[in-house]
């Protein structure tokens, strides 16, 4: 067998084996490069139950902290819940769940934050909801803004809940340590943020290993804090 026979071989047995061992390090070059090998969970917890008949799923609305771009909703494939039947209440009474993202946000949510020094870094600030799947068809509409068109007195998909606590996702960091009240910019990845509000004025935030969500029924985006707010003026 001459050198090229045996390459051919060689490579063909490694696939075989691929084949029948399914052994991650052989399927790892055709996960999507924006998927996980494993999803990322996070904890949430419920204030109050859900309304009775729902069926609620937790998604993300991207914005623009800048206001420059429209909301963007996550793929319903791409996160999935447990709020549907979340755990019985804690101490506090509310009631947990977790969600699990399988992506990063989509590219047309990533938005350029400048810093003073001319630095930019890339991130996406999601706002984190639940929403009451009406027609249980795994998808719901959004406008620019974030609302669900339809009447708020008619059927149809509509928001459940929302939390003050937002996802922070970092695709480019800065790379030296600039001080900003947005989030973390200092680590890749996804991380629960909770804003510190005075007034209408972002003072700081904090990495929380919670979302706390509270139940608003609406069509319009619900926002649970008083500063950064994406569509009030």
């Amino acid at each position: 067998m001459g050198r090229v026979g045996h390459d051919r071989w060689v490579a063909a047995r490694l696939y075989l084996i691929c084949l029948a061992a399914a052994a991650p390090a052989c399927t790892g070059g055709v996960v999507p490069g924006d998927a996980y090998e494993q999803p990322q969970e996070f904890e949430a917890r419920l204030i109050a139950p859900l309304p009775s008949g729902s069926n609620p799923m937790v998604s993300v609305i991207w914005t623009d902290p800048l206001q420059r771009h429209p909301d963007v909703a996550m793929p319903v494939r791409w996160i999935d819940s447990t709020v549907a039947a979340p755990g019985p209440a804690d101490p506090g009474g509310r009631l947990p769940f977790v969600f699990q993202i399988f992506r990063s946000p989509p590219p047309e949510a990533l938005v350029e934050i400048e810093a003073p020094s001319g630095e930019v870094a890339l991130v996406a600030v999601g706002e984190l909801v639940i929403v009451d799947d009406a027609d249980d068809d795994g998808t719901f509409a959004i406008d620019s803004q974030g609302t669900i068109p339809g009447a708020d007195n008619t059927d149809g998909d509509q928001y459940l809940a929302g939390t003050a606590t937002v996802l922070f996702y970092v695709a480019r960091p800065f790379s030296s340590a600039i001080a900003a009240t947005l989030g973390p910019f200092d680590k890749l990845g996804y991380q629960l943020v909770a804003y510190n509000c005075l007034g209408r004025l972002l003072v700081d935030h904090r990495v929380t290993s919670v979302a706390v969500f509270e139940n608003q029924v609406s069509r319009v985006l619900v926002e649970r804090r008083t500063c950064l707010r994406t569509h009030s003026p």
